[in-house]
């Protein structure tokens, strides 16, 4: 099976992966590609997500239409949330688990699980469709509610601005702008932060995290961390994150937490305990974790 063409202009680590999931496809799928080696056939796009514990029908479930960007590209990163927490909707110890471990034993319960939910109707939050790759709900220690608000990188950097988004921060200015006022109220930001936040490098960083804020506004939640994945071969992340922490008012900084891909199935690794988890965590370390050998 043929590893398939590469891309002259990408970026050191989105080389790396590009070339390692086209290795992944023709050794380990065994399933053709178009255009590029990262890219599967529309009859085997399905093999883009891992086949047990429930993803595929989480996937058709929420998306029921095909799109070439999601099902077929494994470079991207649309499918990856369903991949690697879907599965957690039948195993909400170990989601429980994994998540005190990293955040330091903040929760109690996990009640929810949704893979790409933006709160409705949009009017009541930031009016822009912002979505949470994956939004975890879970009862506090203290009783209240709280929830998870996970945003997934692979190989993606900054974000130039999409269409309503340009307008919303044209408008930032003015007194009535959403951001303004849903970050102003949020008291997350130091004194004069905005004109940094708009930036590519945190525009959508912020804006996950504001959304958050939003449903804490509407008394919807007590607490919300933002949380953002990546692989530690994603140095853009590894560098734009402490920037954006040092954004944050001192008493603020924890309301946001960034965790590599390698943290994660490692401790989901050690605190798992179902036969039938094993394969999925060993399933997401050879798919996503370019150090493999293939």
């Amino acid at each position: 099976m043929k590893i398939g063409d590469q891309y002259d202009f990408d970026d050191n680590f989105k080389k790396e992966a590009r070339l390692y999931q086209s290795i992944y496809r023709a050794k380990i799928l065994k399933a053709e590609c178009i255009d590029y080696g990262n890219r599967l056939i529309d009859g085997d796009a399905y093999l883009n997500y891992y086949l047990k514990l429930n993803v595929l029908e989480d996937k058709r479930k929420r998306y029921p239409n095909y799109s070439s960007k999601r099902d077929a590209d494994m470079l991207r990163s649309e499918h990856i949330p369903f991949n690697v927490f879907s599965p957690l909707k039948l195993n909400k110890d170990l989601a429980k688990n994994t998540f005190n471990k990293l955040l330091g034993g903040i929760i109690l319960e996990v009640k929810d699980i949704k893979i790409e939910h933006a709160p409705s109707p949009k009017e009541n939050y930031l009016n822009d469709g912002t979505s949470f790759d994956t939004y975890i709900e879970f009862t506090h220690i203290d009783n209240s509610i709280g929830a998870l608000g996970i945003e997934v990188k692979y190989t993606e950097q900054a974000y130039s601005l999409g269409k309503i988004e340009k307008g919303n921060i044209e408008n930032i200015d003015k007194p009535d702008s959403i951001y303004s006022l849903v970050t102003k109220k949020s008291n997350l930001y130091i004194e004069n932060s905005i004109s940094d936040l708009i930036k590519d490098d945190f525009r959508q960083i912020w804006r996950n995290h504001i959304l958050g804020e939003s449903m804490k506004q509407k008394r919807e939640l007590e607490h919300f961390i933002s949380v953002i994945l990546y692989p530690s071969g994603n140095t853009h992340f590894k560098e734009v994150l402490p920037k954006y922490k040092n954004l944050l008012n001192a008493d603020k900084k924890a309301s946001v937490v960034d965790v590599t891909f390698e943290k994660l199935f490692d401790v989901y690794s050690e605190l798992n305990d179902k036969v039938e988890f094993k394969d999925w965590i060993e399933f997401l370390k050879k798919r996503y974790l370019t150090t493999n050998s293939l």
